[in-house]
C-alpha cells in the first residue's frame, strides 16, 4: 500500500489480536448456547409450554456492544497518531 508515493507498512497490534481471539471465542460460545437454547425451546412448543428467557438476547446485546466499546478504545490512538512526515 502507498500513500504519497511512499511505502506504508500496517502491522496489526497486540490489541487487535486480542480483540480478534474474544470475539472469536464468544462467537464459539454463542453457537452453542443457541444450539442448546433452540432444542430446549422446541422441547417446549412440542410439549405445549410457552417458557421463554430473554436472557440470551440481553447477553448478545450486551457482548456486540462490549466488542464495539472494546474496538473503537483500540482504534482511538491510530486515529490521533501524529505521524513525522510532515516534519
Amino acid at each position: 500500500m502507498q500513500l504519497d508515493g511512499q511505502p506504508t507498512h500496517l502491522t496489526a497490534s497486540h490489541h487487535a489480536i486480542y480483540l480478534s481471539l474474544f470475539s472469536l471465542f464468544l462467537a464459539g460460545f454463542a453457537m452453542l448456547a443457541s444450539g442448546t437454547r433452540f432444542l430446549r425451546v422446541r422441547m417446549h412448543i412440542n410439549k405445549g409450554e410457552a417458557v421463554f428467557s430473554v436472557l440470551p438476547d440481553v447477553l448478545v446485546v450486551i457482548s456486540v456492544v462490549a466488542i464495539i466499546i472494546i474496538a473503537i478504545g483500540l482504534s482511538l490512538p491510530r486515529c490521533f497518531e501524529i505521524t513525522g512526515a510532515g516534519a
